[in-house]
């Protein structure tokens, strides 16, 4: 299938298969886009559920997405602290695998842990976005992530947003996290939230809208300033 990307602002949508993608990094303001196919594999996120259509016993081995080689002193298979049944936390769950896979461009970044007042926020913009058509971290009235969080009364010292949405019936949160992990290493993008050493907490909102579409934010939040590192980050070249 030919893919073709078509950019307006800070929106990469993929003509197709039906994705689309917005991000933004609200500690220096700036924002940046990106997008893959969601069909295709990214480096220790492949697999991480399985297939649950699946029922031949001869193939019912799935592998450990924590199964590999990894130097950081941390156990990235623990619970991040939600219900894995719920696919806001398994999309919470998929952050940790993409950590764990991806040792070096995170700098052995902590595993992320679910923040149930991230969470409600991140939900509320999902639906926003379902109900008015829209995929973005600002509304159509011009609130952004920042706005949000200070009308929950959240108070964060590092703070981050993704934004996409995907087919239904076709995707699922996999896909799409795929998606955000397609984007290139080291910059203020989806992928770069993801891995993003200084990003501790996140909450997730999911939102299967009546337009076909799954509406998906990724609310990231540090609340501690302990947790920000000052040493170099020697993959991303002091990032």
């Amino acid at each position: 299938m030919k893919i073709e990307y078509l950019y307006f602002g800070v929106v990469a949508m993929m003509v197709g298969i039906g994705l689309v993608v917005a991000c933004s990094n609200n500690d220096d303001g700036g924002g940046s886009v990106s997008g893959s196919d969601p069909s295709a594999p990214e480096g220790g996120d492949e697999g991480a559920f399985g297939d649950d259509d699946d029922d031949n016993a001869d193939d019912d081995t799935e592998d450990d997405p924590f199964d590999g080689e990894n130097s950081c002193p941390f156990d990235y298979s623990e619970n991040p602290g939600c219900d894995e049944d719920d696919e806001a936390c398994r999309m919470a769950v998929l952050i940790n695998v993409a950590r764990f896979g991806n040792e070096d461009e995170s700098d052995c970044a902590v595993p992320i842990q679910w923040s149930g007042a991230l969470a409600a926020v991140a939900l509320a913009h999902a639906q926003d976005m379902c109900e008015r058509g829209y995929v973005a971290e600002a509304t159509p009235e011009g609130e952004d992530f920042a706005d949000r969080l200070a009308d929950a009364e959240i108070i964060v010292v590092r703070h981050a947003e993704n934004n996409g949405k995907i087919t239904d019936e076709e995707f699922d949160i996999t896909d799409l996290h795929n998606a955000f992990m397609g984007g290139g290493p080291c910059l203020e993008n989806e992928r770069g939230h993801i891995l993003d050493r200084d990003l501790t907490h996140v909450g997730v909102g999911v939102h299967h809208c009546t337009d076909g579409f799954l509406y998906v934010t990724e609310d990231f939040g540090t609340f501690d300033a302990d947790e920000l590192r000052d040493d170099l980050h020697e993959f991303c070249d002091g990032k």
